[in-house]
């Protein structure tokens, strides 16, 4: 690779995570996910155990280098795969930013701050054991491995899909497509002993803390359970029916139009039977472990609590669409169906309209109205004001970490544990935690959760008040309360 090559990388790079570094300085805590919000309150409660002494999950217990990292890490795994062509594995790297939502509510690519979470560090990381893999020096199958194996610590859902596309690659690679090992049961079993090694971290503290012995009412359980998480992660069928989307067809196209080049390329046959098998793999086996779990449950009568998060490692059944991008692409160059200079301009052309596009400009047009292109360079104004990046709830968070006590106890709204560092209760956000952390706990919310919906607005602030709540922040006008604050359309509600 040139060194102009070498720096046109890490500058695009550079510029995309400089661009939303910039854009994000200042901004507050409303701009993070929901899962951010249960992840940072953790983090604030390893800081200060004092915190949160009254809530309910808590109550127990940097965004611009990994952006440049997931475009270098990607970039150079593709331009090792597809021979070494810098416009494919350029093109491919950017594409696989965008964000593309998935079944089980899931999300891949990276983007803006509320996508720097650990399942997006952990994409930024995947590419590595792999470019390690392929560098076939003496210990690289073995670093490899163990690499594979430590970073599913960082988000042990993404992680498991990690693990079985390595262990299918072992399993599946030969030199018949130009890969530098073989493949044989002894590496399999190397493989998995490696990656045993490095997923220690999580596994000990997993199975160290999660109960299965089933000591509650199932029932109210699984009654508490559906009040959380949708009733499609139970069954099959229907999980696998929300990948029925036009959407998909952008992944789904690229593996048929490869598997029918290599009936007359047989040059592609390998390929594709890799594509398509991986594919496959990535579909069915997440969506087995749901009847396994029921079945175990049946039989040794426990409560695993699995299903709903190994299920949602499917998302990475979209991978091998990328891969097979790739391989068409270096195709069309190898046919002489693309020259370089072309694809140089189809490559800057998209660039161009990265930059350009938001969902509104672009509304009409498949594809580029969509996340996957939208969301990889910031579509809003990058250079406003800190004081404009401030919304009505960070304002609010402000004044209530501020005017409020410390041992305060609010109700409902999740995003003050992070905000605020302020204790919460009833909410639905905290009450996922609680499904494989504490089961007893989870009945408790649901059961308060039902009662609450019974009651009239004085009863539950007499009931709200015996639970230990202080406050209430809300658009909501309540005669019941007295409040405190309003900013915009928020108020801060005192229950007294």
């Amino acid at each position: 690779m040139s060194k102009k090559a070498i720096i046109a990388v890490i500058g695009f790079n550079l510029f995309i995570a400089i661009s939303f570094f910039i854009m994000n300085h200042g901004v507050g805590y409303s701009h993070l996910a929901s899962d951010q919000h249960n992840i940072v309150p953790m983090c604030q409660k390893l800081d200060n155990p004092y915190l949160f002494q009254k809530d309910l999950f808590l109550s127990s217990v940097e965004n611009l280098i990994t952006n440049i990292l997931y475009g270098l890490s990607w970039f150079l795994l593709f331009y090792i795969l597809f021979e070494k062509n810098f416009w494919v594995a350029f093109l491919l790297s950017i594409l696989i930013r965008g964000l593309v939502w998935l079944p089980g509510m899931e999300v891949w690519g990276f983007s803006d701050l509320w996508t720097f979470m650990p399942r997006t560090v952990y994409s930024a990381f995947l590419p590595i054991p792999f470019i390690i893999l392929l560098w076939n020096k003496k210990y690289s199958f073995v670093l490899s491995a163990l690499l594979i194996g430590f970073i599913f610590n960082f988000h042990p859902i993404t992680g498991l899909g990690g693990i079985l596309i390595y262990l299918y690659c072992v399993l599946f690679l030969t030199k018949k497509i130009d890969y530098p090992y073989r493949s044989s049961i002894k590496n399999l079993l190397l493989s998995i002993s490696c990656i045993s090694v490095g997923m220690l971290p999580f596994v000990l503290t997993y199975f160290g803390k999660t109960v299965t012995a089933s000591t509650y009412n199932l029932d109210l359980y699984h009654e508490a359970f559906d009040a959380r998480i949708p009733g499609y992660f139970k069954r099959m069928a229907a999980f696998a029916a929300k990948w029925m989307t036009a959407k998909m067809l952008f992944f789904l196209l690229p593996i048929l139009s490869m598997a029918i080049v290599s009936f007359f390329y047989k040059k592609f046959n390998q390929w594709a039977l890799f594509t398509i098998g991986l594919s496959f793999v990535l579909f069915i086996v997440p969506l087995l472990s749901i009847p396994i779990e029921n079945w175990f449950n049946e039989m040794f009568h426990v409560n695993l609590r699995m299903s709903f998060q190994l299920v949602r490692v499917q998302k990475l059944a979209i991978l091998p669409g990328y891969l097979t991008i790739g391989c068409l692409l270096i195709w069309c160059v190898n046919q002489q169906l693309l020259s370089k200079r072309i694809f140089a301009g189809i490559t800057v052309v998209y660039l161009a309209i990265i930059i350009l596009a938001t969902p509104s400009r672009f509304k009409s047009i498949p594809f580029i109205s969509d996340d996957i292109t939208t969301s990889i360079f910031p579509n809003e104004s990058i250079f406003t004001s800190i004081e404009d990046k401030q919304t009505d709830f960070d304002k609010m968070a402000m004044f209530i970490k501020k005017e409020t006590p410390a041992d305060a106890v609010f109700y409902k709204e999740y995003r003050l544990r992070s905000a605020a560092l302020r204790s919460v209760k009833f909410d639905h956000k905290g009450a996922s935690i609680l499904i494989e952390g504490n089961p007893e706990k989870l009945i408790e919310w649901y059961q308060t959760k039902q009662k609450l919906k019974t009651l009239t607005e004085a009863e539950k602030k007499m009931f709200l008040k015996e639970q230990g709540v202080t406050h209430i922040l809300s658009k909501e006008n309540f005669e019941v309360y007295r409040l405190l604050k309003q900013i915009g359309k928020l108020k801060l509600y005192a229950i007294n």
